[in-house]
């Protein structure tokens, strides 16, 4: 009887001490995400400023558009093409000259195709249809990285065009990448719902 009782307390305060440590421990954890949190963030909206900078060179002022966003934002991307369906505006900008005119847009898209989503990037687009610039945000592709992130991205650069392909005779022509295939296809797709999204419903439009 005693040996009994002596193993349920023995059993008792052991399982207090491992509620003492889990407490301890996701306490810990708690603090450390809230110390983290400010400059994880501080860090994201530099390099995002960076990206936005780099784009549209060309650009006086950027002017984030708050109107522009939410209605991109909600919209449903795949009506225009069933391929855009994992794609995602996040943020639109328009870029001004020294007077204040709107001479292009800035693009955040997001989407979950590739071969290792999410693939964030930052693309400029003039009222001309020219992609002035190109950056990603977040790339975790495990393929070709190098070329992918290089060689790939800056083909778009400075290319006229509502709509870039693979084929020559089914729009403006860039080259995927062998071997990684997948996400050559997941930033194509990106790239075509960011512009044709612009070209849709915001240049010459609304959001002049």
């Amino acid at each position: 009887m005693k040996n009994n009782q002596k193993k349920r307390s023995s059993l008792l305060k052991d399982a207090l001490i491992l509620c003492v440590i889990t407490l301890i421990a996701g306490l810990s954890l708690a603090y450390t995400n809230e110390v983290t949190k400010g400059p994880i963030a501080a860090k994201q909206l530099e390099k995002k400023q960076e990206a936005y900078s780099k784009v549209y060179t060309d650009a006086k002022e950027i002017i984030p558009d708050n109107e522009l966003t939410q209605a991109a934002a909600t919209a449903d991307l795949s009506l225009m093409d069933s391929s855009y369906r994992k794609v995602k505006v996040n943020e639109i900008s328009k870029a001004a000259d020294v007077n204040g005119n709107t001479i292009g847009y800035i693009i955040a898209i997001t989407t979950k195709g590739g071969y290792n989503p999410p693939i964030s990037m930052v693309i400029g687009y003039s009222n001309e249809k020219v992609i002035t610039g190109f950056e990603y945000l977040t790339f975790n592709e495990s393929k070709s990285v190098d070329v992918l992130k290089n060689e790939y991205r800056t083909q778009y650069i400075g290319k006229t065009g509502e709509y870039f392909s693979f084929d020559k005779d089914a729009g403006t022509k860039v080259d995927a990448i062998s071997g990684a295939t997948i996400s050559s296809n997941g930033i194509i797709d990106a790239v075509n719902a960011g512009i044709g999204y612009l070209n849709e419903y915001v240049i010459g439009g609304a959001g002049q």
